[in-house]
């Protein structure tokens, strides 16, 4: 179904209206002309749908193609300083012209057909005047309509066809906005698998243990086994308070493009944090010094996606932004996989600290960063393998062991 609004649509009924109002007066003053010039509206409808047929299959060709150009362009600015130094603007220039070739030999293709289309929707007006004056000429030669009659008919049935003429100027926008709705509303009507603003679901007052079948916070369920927060079952909790206790610290953390105390702010965002919370988190995290070494301290900008720290910076910046909330639960992913050994120590060591007082799920392949762990699971093929801790595991001389071996030997 189609769906419009906005000026636009008041613009439509507007158009509508007048073609409307015209017709009755054009019925007034000579309803046989009215009838002549009325025999040419099918042939107006049928073009005028020809055309808005056209231009909606090129929109949505369009559409496609620059989907595709558009993420070849960002993936290459994003990425310019990586792509200069590979010299490759030229390929990334070629993949750009490869998605938008297809729509381009497309719409070479239909150019004819449209034009067609778009001359026979607009010449049929044409044809309906000199119809009409025609006809005209002969009512007044048989003095069944006088001159002043024809012309408030031709008049009126004028103004009517400029009315819709702008109508019909809707189609491309029209045929663009249908093109663009077939992919939302079905979108926006979907419903959720995991409703993150349901009020339903149980609210624990303490969290403590965690059993495993997989770990996730209900971004997405488990497909075997399932997820245990003190003996419940995390499909029965309620998704913002599970959220809330699980603090999150990535491989890339992601920063946003405003003041270091902003980014550590988020962190908790059903409040406002005062500032001594945001400068304990800070401290907790090891950068506390660095920022007050800046020239703006907190209010520092970090630029876009933190560009204006270093790799080491934007973690601690993170793990300050995880504890803020003080969550009972702080999943480490890779946190360290990306440093340099002098920046991984540094965030190690806020690492540690964040951990204590907490349950603390380590992802790592870097294995000096868990051998404190109190236990340790060794996935091969998407199954635990090995189990235990770190002197443990190196005893056994498996898996573990082998792994710990071969790192070493790249140090």
């Amino acid at each position: 179904m189609f769906k419009a609004a906005g000026a636009r649509l008041g613009s439509l009924v507007q158009n509508v209206a007048n073609m409307g109002t015209a017709i009755v007066i054009a019925f007034i003053y000579g309803w046989q002309l009215t009838l002549v010039i009325f025999a040419f509206l099918p042939f107006i409808a049928i073009g005028g749908a020809l055309e808005m047929k056209i231009l909606q299959g090129v929109a949505g060709q369009n559409k496609e193609a620059l989907e595709g150009a558009g993420k070849v362009a960002n993936e290459g600015i994003e990425n310019i300083r990586t792509v200069a130094s590979l010299t490759k603007e030229d390929k990334i220039h070629q993949l750009y012209i490869e998605n938008l070739r297809p729509p381009y030999v497309a719409a070479l293709r239909k150019a004819h057909i449209a034009g067609l289309a778009f001359s026979f929707s607009q010449s049929v007006i044409f044809f309906a005047y000199a119809a009409a004056f025609y006809f005209g000429a002969y009512m007044i030669k048989e003095r069944e309509m006088d001159f002043t009659g024809v012309f408030k008919v031709f008049s009126a049935i004028v103004f009517g066809a400029m009315a819709l003429g702008q109508a019909s100027a809707f189609a491309p926008d029209a045929a663009k906005a249908q093109a663009s709705s077939e992919v939302i509303f079905p979108l926006l009507d979907s419903t959720p698998v995991i409703d993150a603003e349901s009020e339903n679901g149980e609210k624990p007052h303490e969290v403590g243990e965690l059993e495993l079948g997989k770990f996730c916070i209900r971004f997405y369920d488990v497909e075997a086994g399932s997820v245990q927060l003190d003996r419940y079952n995390v499909k029965d909790l309620n998704v913002p308070w599970l959220r809330s206790q699980i603090g999150i610290v990535s491989q890339e953390p992601i920063l946003f493009d405003c003041s270091i105390r902003d980014n550590i702010a988020y962190g908790d965002n059903s409040r406002t944090p005062s500032m001594d919370e945001i400068i304990k988190a800070a401290r907790d995290a090891n950068i506390h010094e660095f920022i007050s070494s800046l020239p703006d301290g907190y209010d520092t900008n970090v630029g876009d996606k933190g560009t204006q720290l270093s790799g080491g910076q934007k973690q601690r910046v993170a793990i300050a932004r995880a504890l803020l909330r003080n969550p009972r639960i702080l999943l480490l992913d890779e946190a360290t996989s990306a440093l340099d050994t002098e920046s991984e120590k540094i965030v190690q060591e806020a690492l540690d600290k964040a951990r204590s007082g907490r349950t603390c799920i380590v992802i790592a392949h870097r294995l000096s960063t868990i051998q404190n762990a109190d236990k340790i699971c060794v996935i091969k093929h998407g199954t635990v393998s090995e189990e235990g801790k770190h002197n443990d595991l190196m005893a056994k001389q498996g898996i573990y062991y082998k792994l710990n071996m071969a790192q070493k030997r790249q140090k």
